[in-house]
């Protein structure tokens, strides 16, 4: 999920330049939602025009603003110009009283992205036994989740997902609908990977795991298929890829 923050030009300039890397934010309802490896545009107030992205990397509550500014740093949170009075001054101006009292305080620690990567991948559907099956692997490095990959040169992303899926598994997919979700995450630091996800369908019953990077492929019923899924942003997908069966009346063969 992205979320957009206006920061003023002199915590805007910080931030862009690496020095301020916590933004403080009451823990209201929207704010509630955010998680770890969420995306956050920061945009220079009032324009709004000059952004960069950033990826989540950690989130701290605390009770009120003092209590926030006693545990972190002010170098972490403000330019040097700006010592904890100032930046104190600066917060408030923004939150009045009641506000202040209702919410608590959010840090949030963010990362600078310098570059994307992209994967696409698809979440593969047959039926075996009057139930739908959705395959997946287990990688080697210790999770489980739908197969995908790096996109090469040339390649759309249904190409690029398709192929990933044959590597991976040996299961030859066709792609069905208009189903297209994106993930993103962070593999490695100030690196954000966008994933691409499509809805297909397949006859093939064998397969053959890539042995360099998968140590497991399994047919696993989409219901219970969340439960196996490592990462949450994958299991997600199958939430949404079991609605669009509902809503597009899609049936699986």
């Amino acid at each position: 999920m992205k979320y957009i923050m206006g920061l003023s030009n002199n915590y805007f300039e910080a931030m862009k330049n690496g020095r301020k890397t916590v933004e403080l934010r009451l823990l209201d309802e929207k704010r509630k939602q955010l998680k770890v490896g969420n995306i956050i545009t920061f945009c220079k107030e009032p324009e709004r025009i000059e952004r960069f992205d950033t990826i989540v990397t950690d989130l701290t509550t605390y009770e009120n603003i003092n209590e926030a500014l006693k545990n972190i740093p002010i170098s972490l949170l403000a330019p040097s110009t700006i010592d904890a009075t100032q930046y104190l001054n600066d917060f408030l101006k923004f939150y009045n009283k009641e506000k202040l009292a209702k919410y608590k305080i959010l840090a949030i620690t963010v990362d600078k992205i310098k570059s994307y990567e992209k994967s696409c991948g698809v979440v593969v559907l047959k039926k075996s036994e009057d139930k739908i099956k959705v395959l997946l692997v287990y990688h080697n490095i210790g999770h489980w989740g739908i197969p995908k990959g790096h996109v090469e040169k040339g390649e759309t992303e249904q190409e690029t997902a398709i192929r990933e899926v044959f590597e991976e598994t040996g299961v030859k997919s066709t792609i069905i609908g208009d189903f297209r979700e994106v993930i993103t995450y962070s593999p490695k630091k100030s690196i954000a990977k966008n994933v691409i996800f499509f809805l297909g369908t397949t006859t093939a019953s064998k397969v053959i795991k890539q042995e360099k990077e998968v140590q497991e492929v399994a047919w696993i019923d989409l219901e219970q298929a969340k439960e196996l899924i490592t990462y949450d942003e994958e299991k997600s997908i199958i939430d949404n890829v079991i609605t669009y069966l509902n809503q597009k009346n899609i049936e699986i063969n």
